[in-house]
C-alpha cells in the first residue's frame, strides 16, 4: 500500500505544480483571479485522489456484477501502476511550462492528455485481466464501463 499512496502522493503533487504554474503565466493580479486559482490548484491536488476512489469503488461494483472475486490491495496497486502514464504526461507538461525545449507546445498537450488517459485505462484493464485471472471482456468492464457511463452522461445532459 505504500507503493499506492507514494504514486498518488506524487500525481497529486504534480497536478498542483501544474495548476499553479499554468496560472502564474497568466499576468492577471485581481483578487477574486487569485482566490480562483488557489480554489482550482486545491481541486486539481485532489482530482488524483478522486479518480483512484472513483475507480475503487466502481471496480468493486463491477466486481460483483461479473461474479469475480475481488482484492482491494490487489486492485490498489494496479490503479497506482495505471497512473504511471499521467505521471509522465505531468512532467513534459512541466518541462513546457518552464521553457525547456522538447518539440512540444502547451496545445500539444491536450491530444497527449487524452492518450495519457486512454494508456491509463489500457494499463488498468490489462493488469486486471492479468492479476485476477479472467478474460478480456470482464476486465474492460471493470475498469473501462463506469468511466465511459460518466462520460456518456456527461455528452449526453452538457
Amino acid at each position: 500500500m505504500r507503493f499506492t499512496f507514494l504514486i498518488l502522493g506524487i500525481v497529486s503533487i504534480l497536478f498542483l505544480i501544474v495548476s499553479k504554474s499554468s496560472f502564474d503565466e497568466i499576468s492577471d493580479t485581481s483578487e477574486l483571479f487569485y482566490i480562483y486559482s488557489n480554489v482550482s490548484n486545491v481541486i486539481a491536488f485532489f482530482i488524483p485522489f478522486t479518480v483512484f476512489i472513483f475507480c475503487l469503488l466502481t471496480s468493486k461494483f463491477m466486481f460483483v456484477i461479473v461474479d469475480e472475486c475481488f482484492e482491494v490491495k490487489k486492485l490498489a496497486r494496479i490503479l497506482a501502476i495505471s497512473f504511471l502514464p499521467i505521471i509522465l504526461n505531468c512532467i513534459l507538461l512541466l518541462l513546457v511550462l518552464y521553457d525547456f525545449s522538447i518539440g512540444l507546445i502547451v496545445s500539444d498537450f491536450y491530444n497527449l492528455n487524452i492518450i495519457s488517459w486512454g494508456i491509463f485505462y489500457f494499463i488498468f484493464s490489462i493488469l486486471t485481466k492479468e492479476e485476477f485471472d479472467m478474460n478480456f471482456v470482464k476486465a474492460i468492464a471493470i475498469s473501462v464501463f463506469p468511466s465511459l457511463l460518466v462520460i456518456g452522461g456527461k455528452l449526453l445532459f452538457y
